[in-house]
C-alpha cells in the first residue's frame, strides 16, 4: 500500500480526522495466489495505445458518468451556484464516477474469463460443470457494483469461483476489502454512530452497527500472528550522539550480553499498567460483579455514591508496551531542574530528548498479568534476540507485575533491572508534604524537592525515615496520617527498585509516560464513551485495532491481514488458465 490516509470532513459534530482512503489490492501475478485471468491486463483491439487523447472504448459507464459530471458542472457555474453547492454536486458525481470505473473494470474481467476444465475445490474434488452468468453484489468505496463470473460445480460439493479468488473477493454478498479496511480504521477511533455517519457522508455507503462490529471482528482476527511475525527495522544512530558515560557502581550485567549498552547506545523497555473498562454485567469477572441484591439508587437519594469509584462496573484491562529508545545519561540536578523550571530553554531541551521508537502495544481484558508480561518479554526477544541492548522494566509498583517480570528474566538467565516510575514516587512525596506542612507553606515545596533529590541520589531509605519522623513531629491524625505513612511504606517496600543513580548514569528512562499515555489514548479516549457498555469480544477487537493505529502499525498490519485472510478463504490455490 502506497497510500493510506487523507483528510476527510465527517458529519457534524465529528471533527476532521485522518481516515484511510485507499488500500490497493494485493498484486496479482502469475506467481501469486489468485493468478491472472485470461485476457486481463492485455490491451483490447482498437484502443488508442500511445495516443495522447482519452479513449473510452470498453468504459461505457465511465464515459456516461464523466459526461454527466461535466454537464452538471457547466450548468452549475452558468446558473450562479455557490461554491458549496458546486462542491457537493462534484463530490456526488465523483462517487458515481468511481463506481462506474470499478464497474467497467469488473465487466472487463467478466468478459475476459474463459471456460476451464481443470478446476478443483479446496478439498481436491473436481468441478466438472460450469455455470456462467452467476452475479454477485459487492459494496465498494463508491457504492454497490455487480460482478458476473463462471461458477464451477460438482456433485455434493460447494461451488468454486476462480474469478473471485483472482480478485480476492470476500465470500458472499458483502463489503470490499478496501471499504472494510476504512471501516476498521474508523472503528478504532470513533463510536459506531459517528463511523456510520462519516462513511455515509464520504462514500454514500451505509454500514449499520451490527455490520461494523462484524467488520471489526474480521479486521482484528490476525493481530496475534502479526505480533509474532512483525519485524522492526533497525535505526542507525546519528554520528554526533555521544555514548553513555561510564558510571561508578553501574551493574553492566544488567545491559545484556557483554554489557552492550555502551556498544549499542539503546535501551529496550518493557512497561506495564492496567485500566478499567466499563463492561456489561455478564462480561465482568465474578469478583467484579455487584451483589445481585444491590439496589442502585438515584442521584441525591440516601445510599447513592455521588462521587468516586462505582464498584461493579469495570473490568481491568492489562496493558503492556515494548519500545526502544536512545540512552540519554542525566543527573539528579537535571531532573530537579526539569521539575522546577518551565522556561523556553527547558521546553526546548525537553523536546530534544530521545523519544520511544517502534512501540509494540497490547491490551487484553482476558489475559492475566503473567500472560501479558510473558508476551511482552517474547516481543523483546524478537526485537533483540541476542540481548545486545540494555533491557529495562518500568512499572508503577504493582507487585504482581514485578514478580512476573522477575520470573521472566530469571527464565532467560539474565538480569533485567525493574524500576519504579519516578512520578509515582513523587506523588507519594507530595502526599507526605501536604500532610506534614500547613497548606500553602513555602517550606513544603523546599522539603519536597530536597526529598526528591535524595531519592534520585539513592537515599530512599533515609527519606522514608524522615517522613515517619515528620508524621510524629507534626502530630498527623486520621486520613492525613494514613497518607503520610503510606508514602513511607511505599518507599520502604520498593527500595530494591529505586536505583535511580544507576538509571540516570546509564541513560535509562525513569518514568512510565509511554504506558500511561497508552492507558489514556487506547482505553479512556475510545472505551469510556458516555453510555458505552462493552462485551468481551467487542472490546477486545476495538482495543486490538486501536493499538495498531496508535503505534502507526495499521498499514503494515493490513498487508499481513489481507494475506492471511486470502489464505483462509482460498486455502488451495486454483491456478488460472494459461
Amino acid at each position: 500500500m502506497e497510500k493510506i490516509t487523507a483528510r476527510a470532513v465527517p458529519v457534524d459534530p465529528v471533527c476532521a480526522i485522518d481516515v484511510p482512503v485507499s488500500l490497493p489490492p494485493r498484486p496479482v501475478g502469475p506467481g501469486s495466489p489468485g493468478g491472472l485471468l485470461t485476457g486481463v491486463g492485455t490491451a483490447p483491439p482498437g484502443t488508442c495505445g500511445e495516443a495522447p487523447e482519452v479513449c473510452f472504448e470498453g468504459f461505457d459507464e465511465l464515459r456516461i458518468a464523466l459526461t454527466a459530471m461535466m454537464t452538471r458542472v457547466r450548468l452549475a457555474t452558468a446558473g450562479g451556484s455557490s461554491l458549496a453547492d458546486l462542491e457537493e454536486a462534484v463530490h456526488q458525481d465523483l462517487l458515481t464516477l468511481g463506481r462506474a470505473a470499478v464497474q467497467d473494470g469488473l465487466n472487463a474481467v467478466s468478459a475476459a474469463e474463459v471456460r476451464r476444465h481443470d478446476v478443483t475445490g479446496p478439498e481436491g474434488a473436481s468441478r466438472p460443470w460450469a455455470d456462467p452468468g452467476r452475479t454477485r453484489t459487492v459494496a465498494t468505496l463508491f457504492g454497490d457494483v455487480t460482478f458476473t463470473r463462471i461458477a464451477y460445480r460438482g456433485p455434493g460439493v460447494a461451488d468454486v469461483f476462480p474469478a473471485d479468488e483472482a480478485l480476492d473477493l470476500p465470500a458472499g454478498p458483502c463489503f470490499s476489502r478496501a471499504l472494510e479496511a476504512r471501516t476498521a480504521y474508523l472503528e478504532a477511533l470513533l463510536p459506531h454512530r459517528q463511523v456510520r455517519d462519516l462513511l455515509e457522508w464520504e462514500t454514500g455507503v451505509t454500514i449499520h452497527t451490527r455490520q461494523q462490529r462484524e467488520i471489526a471482528a474480521r479486521a482484528a482476527a490476525d493481530t496475534a500472528t502479526f505480533a509474532q511475525t512483525r519485524t522492526v527495522a533497525d535505526v542507525p544512530e546519528p554520528a554526533d550522539v555521544p555514548e553513555p558515560a561510564e558510571a561508578d557502581g553501574v551493574d553492566r550485567s544488567a545491559t545484556g550480553a557483554g554489557g552492550a549498552l555502551a556498544q549499542a547506545g539503546r535501551v529496550l523497555v518493557a512497561t506495564f499498567d492496567g485500566k478499567g473498562v466499563v463492561m456489561r454485567r455478564e462480561a465482568l469477572r465474578t469478583a467484579e460483579r455487584p451483589d445481585p441484591g444491590t439496589v442502585r439508587l438515584g442521584a441525591g437519594l440516601p445510599g447513592h455514591q455521588l462521587s468516586g469509584h462505582r464498584p461493579g462496573r469495570k473490568r481491568l484491562a492489562e496493558l503492556s508496551c515494548v519500545y526502544d529508545v536512545r540512552a540519554d545519561p542525566r543527573t539528579a540536578d537535571d531532573i530537579i531542574q526539569a521539575l522546577t523550571c518551565r522556561s523556553a530553554a527547558s521546553t526546548k531541551a525537553a523536546a530534544a530528548r530521545p523519544t520511544a521508537r517502534a512501540r509494540w502495544l497490547q491490551a487484553s481484558l482476558t489475559a492475566t498479568i503473567d500472560q501479558v508480561v510473558t508476551d511482552a518479554f517474547a516481543q523483546a526477544d524478537r526485537r533483540d534476540p541476542g540481548h545486545h541492548w540494555s533491557w529495562l522494566v518500568l512499572v508503577d509498583g504493582n507487585k504482581s507485575q514485578i514478580d512476573a517480570a522477575g520470573a521472566q528474566a530469571a527464565a532467560r538467565g539474565i538480569h533485567v533491572p525493574i524500576l519504579i516510575d519516578l512520578l509515582h514516587v513523587l506523588g507519594y512525596l507530595g502526599d507526605a508534604a501536604n500532610g506534614t506542612f500547613n497548606p500553602g507553606a513555602p517550606a513544603a515545596q523546599t522539603w519536597f524537592l530536597t526529598q526528591a533529590r535524595a531519592v534520585l541520589e539513592g537515599h530512599a531509605d533515609q527519606v522514608a525515615a524522615e517522613i515517619r519522623q515528620r508524621a510524629d513531629r507534626f502530630r498527623c491524625t486520621g486520613t492525613e496520617r494514613t497518607k503520610v505513612l503510606a508514602a513511607a511504606t511505599y518507599l520502604e517496600n520498593h527500595l530494591d527498585h529505586l536505583d535511580y543513580p544507576t538509571a540516570l548514569a546509564a541513560g535509562w528512562p525513569i518514568a512510565t509516560g509511554v504506558i500511561e499515555g497508552a492507558c489514556k489514548n487506547l482505553v479512556c479516549d475510545r472505551m469510556d464513551v458516555s453510555g458505552a457498555r462493552w462485551g468481551l469480544d467487542g472490546a477486545g477487537h476495538i482495543m486490538d485495532l486501536r493499538a495498531l493505529v496508535i503505534t502507526d502499525s495499521f498499514k503494515e498490519y493490513q498487508n499481513h491481514h489481507l494475506a492471511q485472510q486470502h489464505a483462509r478463504q482460498y486455502p488451495q490455490h486454483t491456478p488460472a488458465a494459461a
